[in-house]
């Protein structure tokens, strides 16, 4: 059986251990849906100034390929959709035979909904597979939905991924307070051990050294002042002198 130092240090150590787990996942999967959000207000800004656009030129795709290609953002790939899901413009595919119904997408189904909503690294049916990352508003006064999106590239991967210096903070930290955390659990399991011998010696009228040495902490000085004690003191002396000193009796003459 482990000392009870040892247990209780194991007892601690498994709690922060497992709370510090929890922070980490917690703090990555915060910092993942924050850079979501960053990247999601530029596409949405873009959107909007596609859509000032729209509302003063139509929706030709003519025009619309003019004005994607002046205001060009690498890689960029913008879709016009009507709110029943028909795909009415597409940069990036002039044939719009080949789209099909969008009405069940994600980001369609929450901009239709709240207004406005995005997909992370969701496969495209139309462009063989490639994932992207779409963003996508719904302008009820011209009854289109614009959507723009990003191919999930390995620039924007690492974009999208949480910095990773937070967690080597972390794990510094936790070493730092684990071995703090072992020297306290080790001196107290240490005071508690000597506090629980003494009881024990105490319980049994057993001799109690009272040349111990005590560790130099609350315990240590709870445990002299009761050795030290009027009622505790005279219980030694008595224990000691009965049990270690021959008692002689008078005898008359």
């Amino acid at each position: 059986m482990l000392p009870f130092g040892k247990r209780l240090f194991l007892s601690v150590i498994v709690l922060f251990i497992a709370f510090s787990t929890c922070f980490v996942l917690f703090q990555y999967q915060r910092e993942k849906v924050y850079k979501s959000d960053v990247l999601n207000i530029q596409l949405q800004s873009y959107n909007s100034q596609l859509y000032d656009f729209v509302a003063s030129h139509g929706t030709s795709a003519d025009s619309l390929l003019h004005y994607v290609h002046a205001h060009v953002i690498p890689d960029l790939r913008v879709t016009l959709i009507t709110p029943e899901g028909k795909v009415v413009f597409d940069n990036t595919e002039p044939d719009l035979r080949r789209f099909g119904n969008h009405a069940s997408r994600k980001e369609i189904q929450d901009a239709l909904i709240y207004g406005s909503g995005y997909s992370i690294s969701r496969h495209s049916e139309s462009k063989d597979g490639q994932e992207y990352f779409y963003s996508a508003r719904y302008y009820p006064q011209q009854r289109i939905i614009i959507r723009s999106a990003l191919p999930y590239s390995l620039n924007l991967n690492e974009h999208l991924k949480a910095d990773s210096t937070y967690l080597w903070f972390t794990v510094a930290i936790s070493l730092v307070l684990a071995v703090f955390f072992y020297q306290f659990t080790q001196k107290l399991g240490k005071s508690i051990t000597k506090l629980r011998e003494f009881a024990q010696k105490a319980d049994r009228n057993a001799p109690i050294d009272m040349e111990q040495t005590f560790p130099n902490n609350e315990l240590g000085d709870r445990t002299k002042d009761w050795g030290s004690s009027p009622v505790n003191g005279k219980r030694y002396w008595s224990t000691t002198f009965s049990r270690n000193m021959p008692i002689s009796f008078p005898t008359g003459t």
